[in-house]
């Protein structure tokens, strides 16, 4: 029982960590690569894979949590992630929970949604402030969208060792 709660301790400080790398990277590394105006937004991508395989209640509270670590750090428009970042969460682990499989094609399609969910507030509140580009805003799905890709071994890999260990 010991070594089985051991286990969900390190699982959830691995996903803590690659949401903090994924964030560490968007703010410092690709702040300085915009493709066509657009930085790609690397923590939606990870809650999104998170929630996919930790379910809706767990999901959600992770990302509150990293909403909340986000929001610390002094992003932009951070408050917002506060509440769509738990929010998406859960919705992604509801959806992956009734009716998708953990495939690769599912976590795509979930970081979609979250990344529609998340940066389209944003988009819709900078609209709001007439400060919005939308053709930025759809570079910046695609390039984050791509993360997926790397992410997504990552997670099924710490996934996989928690439940066969």
């Amino acid at each position: 029982m010991q070594r089985r709660s051991l286990l969900g301790v390190l699982r959830w400080t691995l996903l803590g960590i690659g949401a903090l790398f994924a964030l560490v990277l968007q703010q410092s590394a690709f702040s300085r690569l915009p493709v066509w105006g657009a930085v790609p937004s690397l923590v939606p991508v990870a809650v999104a894979l998170a929630a996919m395989w930790e379910g809706p209640e767990s999901g959600g509270l992770f990302g509150l949590c990293v909403g909340v670590v986000w929001f610390l750090s002094g992003a932009r428009y951070g408050p917002m992630y506060i509440f769509l970042l738990p929010l998406s969460a859960v919705l992604v682990g509801i959806v992956c929970r009734d009716y998708l499989s953990h495939t690769l094609l599912s976590a795509l399609l979930m970081t979609m949604g979250t990344l529609l969910l998340c940066e389209g507030a944003v988009l819709l509140l900078q609209l709001y402030l007439g400060t919005g580009r939308p053709l930025v805003f759809l570079a910046m799905l695609g390039y984050s969208a791509c993360f997926v890709f790397p992410f997504y071994p990552i997670v099924r890999l710490i996934q996989f060792f928690n439940k066969n260990v």
